[in-house]
Parts: C-alpha cells; structure tokens; sequence
C-alpha cells in the first residue's frame, strides 16, 4: 500500500505519520530523507524485511515529487521497485502543497491513499483553538481565542503544546493567563499599542508608545500598526454602508469576526473624518521619512500630538 501525504502544515503530517506508524514496531519502520542517497533508497525499496514481516518505509522530501530536476531514469527506476514491492507500506511525505507531474507522481495519485494537509487560515484559526480546547474539556471565550491565535507563532505543533500546558493550569483559559505562563510571547508588546489607540485617550497612547520604544519595537512598526488599524475601520465602514453583515465581512476580508467589530468600534470612536485623516497623515509621515530623509522619531511623536491629543 502506498501512502502520500503532502501540504504546509507539519502538525497534520506528524499525527498521520504517528496513526500509521502505530501498526509497525520500531525494527520494522525505516525512514528515509534528503541526508540519504538516492541509492539508499533503492536499496530500501528493494531489500526484503527479516522473517517476512511487513515494513513501514517513509520517504520524507523526495525531489521526483515537487522538482523536475531528477532524471525520468531515477523516476522510472522508483515507480518499477514500487510495482516490485507488493508486501510494505510506503508512504511518500512533503510539505509542498503543490505535487510535480511526472511518472511517479501519476502513479501515486492514482493508486496511493492521498492525505492533504492543509495550514488553517488565520481566520479559521480561533475557531480551532475554541473547539480544541472544548474537545480536551476546556472552556475558552471566542474573544480570548483569537488574542490566543494573535500572540502565539504560527506553527500549530507549538500552539497545540501551549494549549496543553494552559489547560495542565486551568479548564477554563482567560487571557489573563497568557502572560504569566506564556512568557515567550509578551501580550503587552503585541497588543498594547494597538489598544491604547482604541482606548481613545491621548495619555495612554503616548504611555503604550513609550514602553513599545523602550522594549524595542521600531517607530516605523508602530506607524504601520497604526495604518493597518485605521485602514481595516475604513475598510468596515464601506463594506457596512453596502450592507455587509459581520459575517459577511469576516469572509471578505479574511479576518475573524472579532476584529470586525473592534475596528467597527474604533471607526465610531473616531468618526469617518478623523478615521480618513489618520490614513492620509501615515502616508505623508511614511513618505518625508522614506523620500525626504526626515527623523523619525520627531516626526512620528508630533504625528501622534497632532492626530491623538486633540480629536476634532
């Protein structure tokens, strides 16, 4: 039996890998990679297990699978110790999400058992560590979820692993948590600026972009959160006046609902107005600073008393 799992998200490949290797012991698993010879691969294909027992052989980043460089001899050559090897099972595994066409690959998408795996969006992301953590027996808020999907890498092996050790802690994960035991991924640095804009308070602004300055964030970061915010609130306000609903919305956009309505907040804090203005002013600030040479941090601070000190 033939087994092809391709895609971009390791942490699917891995649980396959780990059903299928189940079935075989130790002895009886052999695994092949791009640190071994094409010729030991052959030889793996060809050579026969002791006392007849079955084999699992995984070929892990075979280039005859996403790359026409390899010779249609060394393709050939595999797909005749494929048709000669009736007793294992052998499963071909690459992140590409993409296959190359070629003779080995035709043969395995019309004899293999094909397994996608396919990276969760960052929209869809929240909602798979809500209903994650409802299937380990934990309790979560939507809103909580997606500042969980915000702060953590994106890399599910690792959000999956923090997860885990929240839920050790507690059944029931707040946000409060995340920073006293996710401690690699400061919930401050990621979203206090961003909140303070939301906050609509000049002194709390300045206080979060001073801090963001002192633990490292550069000043053309923060000017570009900034546009991103305003720009999303823009962005709402249209799709509402075309009578977008939220969810409507959420799956233009490609984001979660959530920050549909944060930035829908924001636009009404600040008004249609103000919300254009602050765009037009990043842009002119990003373009004395990029094309004119001008300081950035003095024009960045006079940026932020003139547009946040005072709103018109």
């Amino acid at each position: 039996m033939i087994y092809c799992i391709f895609g971009d998200e390791p942490y699917f490949i891995e649980n396959e890998l780990n059903k299928l290797k189940k079935k075989f012991s130790d002895s009886n698993i052999y695994r092949w990679d791009t640190n071994n010879s094409f010729e030991e691969l052959c030889e793996i294909l060809s050579s026969l297990s002791l006392f007849e027992q079955n084999r699992l052989i995984i070929i892990e980043d075979f280039e005859g699978l996403v790359s026409k460089k390899i010779s249609n001899e060394k393709l050939d050559l595999i797909v005749d110790l494929l048709d000669s090897n009736q007793n294992d099972q052998i499963i071909f595994v690459t992140n590409d999400s993409k296959l190359e066409k070629n003779v080995l690959t035709n043969k395995i998408l019309n004899e293999a058992k094909i397994i996608e795996s396919k990276k969760i969006s960052k929209k869809d992301l929240p909602g798979s560590i809500f209903n994650y953590i409802k299937q380990k027996g934990g309790t979560i808020s939507q809103a909580d979820a997606v500042v969980l999907s915000e702060i953590l890498p994106d890399n599910l092996s690792i959000i999956i692993s923090e997860i885990d050790k929240l839920l050790t802690e507690n059944k029931t994960i707040t946000s409060e948590m995340f920073n006293s035991s996710i401690p690699k991924y400061n919930l401050n640095n990621i979203f206090g600026f961003s909140n303070s804009l939301e906050s609509y308070n000049f002194s709390e602004i300045w206080k979060n972009y001073k801090q963001q300055i002192e633990e490292g964030v550069e000043h053309y970061t923060l000017l570009m959160q900034i546009n991103s915010i305003f720009s999303l609130a823009h962005k709402v306000y249209r799709l509402k006046k075309m009578d977008f609903t939220t969810m409507q919305m959420s799956g233009y956009l490609k984001i979660h609902e959530f920050r549909i309505k944060k930035a829908n907040s924001l636009f009404n804090k600040y008004g249609y107005k103000k919300t254009l203005k602050i765009i037009k002013e990043v842009a002119k600030l990003e373009e004395r600073v990029i094309y004119k040479g001008a300081e950035i941090e003095k024009e960045f601070e006079t940026f932020l008393i003139k547009q946040f000190a005072k709103i018109d």
